[in-house]
């Protein structure tokens, strides 16, 4: 289990508690920090418990983190959880079975539950992404979490994964939209639903100029790694532009708002339409 982190003195404690007691007892767990300068260090160093490996680097973001963590991992199973969320005791348990049972699949995930920033269960069902239409079509009940995925770690070696540093908060969707390009994700139906904590101030929630500058970074990407397949593309890129319409009328960028709006638009009319009628125009919320 590869835990990356940045100063994470309120929740690591409670994240490395949940995955060291698992019902699946043989778990090696690498947390890499990536430079934390509160008592991150001190939480973890002070946890007697000789499955935990410590990694101290120098800042340069989360993606590094877990790929510095993947490097070090010596099991046959590999997730990445991040610091602030919490499995429940059959998390592995229930994943590492299902890849055990079907060897057709190269990672699985399953459902989702969310907590806020104290603790207290938050309402709503979802579910991790399987496919690469669940990854590209941002629908508000699926999630990209890392934390919610197990893979096998000879699969990730093979051809060589890597989370993709160039990204922030869009590095986990193309991550999955990599992993798809050379094998399969499976989805546990009963059991092991990932804790996942919303913390209303972090990058993957909280609309900034850095968000949308990491989304266009992102589309290129796409681009470059023909992660838009012909058949999806005119309804992915009205949603992006669509979604990056909202963030800009969020900033207040009303010149943007027009831009993506007239290329969400133009992109596909009818998912345009629907997504505006739907929503009563454009906004800057997340999914």
């Amino acid at each position: 289990m590869v835990v990356p982190c940045y100063n994470s003195e309120r929740y690591i404690a409670q994240t490395l508690a949940s995955i060291l007691s698992q019902t699946h007892q043989n778990v090696e767990v690498i947390v890499v920090d990536d430079g934390s300068t509160d008592a991150t260090p001190a939480i973890v160093e002070g946890l007697e418990d000789e499955r935990v490996t410590y990694l101290l680097k120098e800042n340069s973001g989360v993606s590094e983190a877990r790929n510095l963590g993947l490097s070090h991992a010596g099991g046959g199973f590999v997730a990445f959880v991040d610091s602030d969320d919490l499995l429940p005791p059959d998390f592995l348990e229930l994943r590492v079975g299902f890849l055990d049972a079907h060897p057709g699949f190269e990672g699985c995930c399953g459902a989702v539950t969310l907590i806020d920033e104290d603790g207290e269960s938050l309402p709503g069902e979802f579910r991790g992404a399987e496919d690469v239409e669940d990854v590209l079509l941002f629908r508000p009940s699926t999630f990209t979490c890392p934390s919610n995925y197990l893979f096998r770690t000879a699969f990730l070696r093979r051809w060589g994964a890597r989370f993709n540093s160039r990204l922030s908060s869009t590095a986990d969707r193309y991550f999955l939209l990599d992993v798809l390009k050379h094998g399969k994700i499976g989805y546990v139906h009963r059991g092991g639903a990932l804790i996942y904590r919303y913390c209303s101030g972090s990058m993957s929630h909280e609309v900034s100029p850095g968000m949308v500058t990491d989304q266009a970074t992102f589309l290129r990407e796409l681009w470059r790694g023909d992660h838009i397949g012909r058949g999806l593309r005119r309804e992915f890129l009205a949603r992006f532009y669509y979604r990056m319409a909202g963030y800009s009328k969020f900033l207040g960028k009303w010149t943007g708002t027009l831009y993506y709006g007239m290329r969400s638009l133009t992109s596909n009319p009818m998912v345009f339409y629907r997504l505006f009628f739907k929503r009563g125009g454009t906004h800057g919320g997340g999914s």
